[in-house]
Parts: structure tokens; C-alpha cells; sequence
């Protein structure tokens, strides 16, 4: 198994964090998983050495979410959205990059996923509308402004972004300022926890330079 090789006994028996240890040796649901997100990646021909110095270089469980978590996201366009991924660390402007290049409905598409790791702000809690601007903020640097686009955030947060996000119009909102106007769509993804784990949900921004028609579920 690809699991094996990337993440060996020497590697795992190394780890200081002792929960995420057990969960990569002893969490089979969740081995099971990844092992589907790595075998997608390297039929791709995108598991290089890079990359897996990348995720051995995670020592604990929130680095390596956000690292992980771009699989996962690749994996479920390509396979649950009918995207076809033909790039991985694409480059975009300004020697930046975009985590993936595809086509939808014959039309190219870039797509840079934000991973939101839990931050407490002062006084306790999450200042949810905040963090959703720094991360909305932070892909625009990297997108392009001439191509329709799409912003993946994901989350292992307290309280989940898709409860907030039920209450609260804030990525609606965002969406609407011309700060944001070369994302042309959010793609909301669960945590990865096996409940959510392929749980999904768009919000389009109507006010994008570039538009984007995507079949919402």
C-alpha cells in the first residue's frame, strides 16, 4: 500500500504527537481513506518526492491537515464534481501557485484550496467573518484574474464552517465585495472526519469577473 511507503514504521514510530501516531497506524477506516486520496494522486502522476517530504514533514496533526487536505480536495473534484484535473501546483502570476488546474464543462479552471486550522482569537472562540476574509484574501494573491476560479476552505475547526455558514450569510457577503472579484466560486468542503468527510457545498460569486456555472447538489 502507498500508506506504507509514504509513512513507514520508522517515520510514524518518530512522532512525538501521539494521537496523530495512532490515528495514521492504528485508524484503519481512516488509512483507508488516504490510501484512496494517494492512489488517485499517483495514477495522476503527482506523488513525487516533494510531496512526500511534504507530508513527512508534519509532525503533528494540524500541519498535517492542511497538507493532506489537498488531496482529499483533489480527489473529490475529480471524482464526486466531474472535474478532470490535468495540472497539480499549477503556476499562476507573480511565481505563485494554484494547487490544481482542470476542466468543467470544456472550460479551464484554477482551483486553490485554504485550509482553516483551528485559531482561537482573544477572548475565546473563532472570529469566523475575519478568518474567512484572511483566507479568501490569501487565494486572490494566487489566482489568476482572467480565468474562472475556485476557492476550496476546508476546516478542523470547534464548530464546523458548514453549522456557521448555516447561520450567517458572512461568505455571501464576501463574495460580494470587489475585493474577491477573481474568485468565481467557493467550494465548501467537510472536515475530515468520515461523516463529513465528502460532504460539499458551492457558493457562486455572482459578482466574479469570470463566471462559472457550476451544477450545485
Amino acid at each position: 500500500m502507498l500508506i506504507n511507503q509514504i509513512f513507514d514504521k520508522e517515520w510514524l514510530n518518530s512522532l512525538k504527537d501521539k494521537t496523530f501516531q495512532s490515528t495514521l497506524k492504528n485508524n484503519y477506516k481512516y488509512r483507508k481513506e488516504l490510501e484512496k486520496w494517494f492512489v488517485f494522486f499517483n495514477k495522476k502522476g503527482w506523488i513525487n518526492q516533494e510531496l512526500i517530504k511534504r507530508l513527512r514533514n508534519a509532525k503533528s496533526w494540524g500541519s498535517f491537515y492542511s497538507k493532506v487536505n489537498e488531496l482529499r480536495a483533489g480527489y473529490v473534484f475529480e471524482n464526486f464534481l466531474n472535474f478532470n484535473l490535468t495540472d497539480y501546483e499549477k503556476t499562476t502570476k507573480n511565481d505563485k501557485n494554484v494547487e490544481f488546474k482542470g476542466i468543467y464543462k470544456e472550460q479551464e479552471i484554477y482551483i486553490e484550496v485554504k485550509t482553516a486550522i483551528e485559531i482561537e482569537q482573544k477572548g475565546g472562540g473563532v472570529n469566523y467573518f475575519n478568518l474567512l476574509a484572511d483566507l479568501l484574501s490569501k487565494a486572490t494573491k494566487q489566482l489568476p484574474n482572467n480565468m474562472p476560479t475556485i476557492v476550496v476552505l476546508s476546516e478542523d475547526l470547534g464548530v464546523s464552517l458548514f453549522d456557521y455558514l448555516q447561520a450567517k450569510n458572512d461568505l455571501q457577503t464576501l463574495l460580494n465585495s470587489p475585493d474577491y472579484e477573481n474568485i468565481s466560486a467557493v467550494c465548501l468542503l467537510g472536515n475530515v472526519y468520515f461523516k463529513d468527510m465528502y460532504k460539499y457545498k458551492w457558493y457562486i460569486n455572482h459578482s466574479a469577473k469570470n463566471n462559472l456555472k457550476i451544477e450545485k447538489s
